[in-house]
């Protein structure tokens, strides 16, 4: 939908990579602004450089990283000056890539570990004889 500022709509429609993304592609300068069920957003474009992200105690590419992964709530991307120090110097499409990456890791973590509903139970014995060689420094980390 247009807006006399820009363009708004709902992120279950078109992902925040594709926004990223597109205002990157156009040049544009201006702010990101997004609605979500974590509260509200701001990304920082200039000359469709990515500045800056900012979501709760969130910000630079750990925000833009935590946005990555939401997929309800509203935008509205508003073409404007910034005034805004650039606090993220990757491209959009590397930090794209770092997000894929990162999913693919915890993916492969994920399968490896036991069901949620597993219960770990120590055996105290074998507890107690294989770390009675263990040095203090060994046992605290």
């Amino acid at each position: 939908m247009r807006t006399p500022s820009g363009f708004a709509g709902r992120l279950s429609l078109v992902s925040i990579s594709d926004l990223l993304e597109t205002m990157q592609a156009n040049n544009n300068t201006g702010e990101l602004r997004l609605k979500t069920d974590f509260g509200s957003a701001t990304v920082w474009f200039e000359n469709g450089q990515l500045l800056d992200a900012k979501i709760g105690s969130f910000q630079g590419e750990a925000a833009v990283f935590r946005l990555l992964g939401l997929t309800d709530g509203s935008f509205e991307i508003r073409s404007m000056p910034v005034n805004r120090s650039r606090v993220i110097t990757q491209p959009v499409r590397a930090l794209l890539r770092r997000r894929s990456q990162r999913s693919v890791e915890w993916k492969a973590l994920v399968e490896k570990l036991p069901p949620l509903g597993t219960v770990l139970v120590l055996d105290l014995e074998k507890f107690s004889s294989a770390s009675a060689g263990l040095s203090e420094d060994e046992l605290a980390t």
